[in-house]
């Protein structure tokens, strides 16, 4: 969704400011082949961490979700 705001010159639109910040929250993560490189033990913890983030922020993007689908209905 952050690519999506640039791509579509919505920086300054406050329904994306969920989505910056979840981006934000979770870009330290461990995520495709760099999951190689971490121990088992670390990547349940960070798993863990990062399920709770996303459950915490979870009705924030659903919310922003909605608004912009109502606002920029065609």
């Amino acid at each position: 969704m952050v690519a999506i705001r640039a791509a579509v010159a919505e920086e300054s639109n406050k329904l994306f400011d969920p989505f910056v910040g979840v981006d934000s929250e979770t870009d330290a993560f461990p995520l495709g082949e760099v999951r190689a490189h971490w121990s088992k033990e670390a990547l349940a913890r960070a798993d863990d961490e990062r399920r709770a983030t996303e459950e915490h922020y979870r009705p924030y993007l659903i919310d922003a979700s909605d608004a912009l689908i109502v606002d920029h209905k065609v």
